[in-house]
């Protein structure tokens, strides 16, 4: 239940996710956007996507690095704060490209019980009560979507991950606690 409650709180806190507009949508020019018909052409789709946000990130002065094969981007080296605000502008600017992660391609872990959704369902409601008005409610599954929360100030950011702070305990059946003037947003 520890993964799922940094998984939450990543969603959470991440600047860079938001609602797709992303590749493959069809324009004038380019005809009906690809209809993936396998998972390796829905990976290959997803990367192309997530290459373009990097591209963006870069062409706005956040150097990411590439995306691995399977499209993650590893910010854990490039030591950059979130509530930067040469990311946040770049992030917002971005945005649209950012793609969601197929279904077919998240890693789902083991199925949650009905207590453990509970609980979910609970921290999106404390982080809704907390500052985040726009943070989204799991699926049926216990599970939030790619892209549900997107900082676009240092205001919105440090509301973020106040609630963050103050709702992670939900996730494992705890009590709410207190924000923690001395954590940062993406620990967890």
């Amino acid at each position: 239940m520890k993964r799922l409650g940094a998984l939450a709180l990543l969603l959470a806190l991440s600047a860079c996710s938001s609602p797709p507009a992303g590749p493959g949508v069809a324009t004038a020019a380019s005809g009906p956007a690809p209809t993936p018909t396998s998972t390796q052409s829905i990976l290959e789709q997803y990367v192309a996507g997530v290459r373009a946000y990097v591209g963006c990130m870069r062409d706005n002065g956040i150097n990411l690095p590439d995306p691995g094969p399977r499209g993650e981007v590893d910010l854990s080296g490039i030591g950059l704060a979130k509530a930067d605000p040469q990311f946040l502008t770049a992030s917002q600017r971005c945005a649209s490209l950012y793609p969601p992660m197929p279904e077919e391609l998240q890693d789902q872990g083991p199925p949650l019980t009905p207590q453990q959704i509970e609980y979910v369902r609970r921290y999106a409601t404390c982080m809704r009560d907390n500052g985040v008005p726009n943070f989204p409610d799991p699926d049926e599954r216990g599970r939030f979507s790619r892209g549900g929360v997107f900082a676009t100030t240092e205001q919105e950011a440090a509301a973020i991950a106040r609630a963050g702070q103050i709702c992670e305990p939900l996730i494992d059946g705890r009590p709410t606690g207190t924000p923690n003037p001395n954590a940062t947003g993406g620990q967890g």
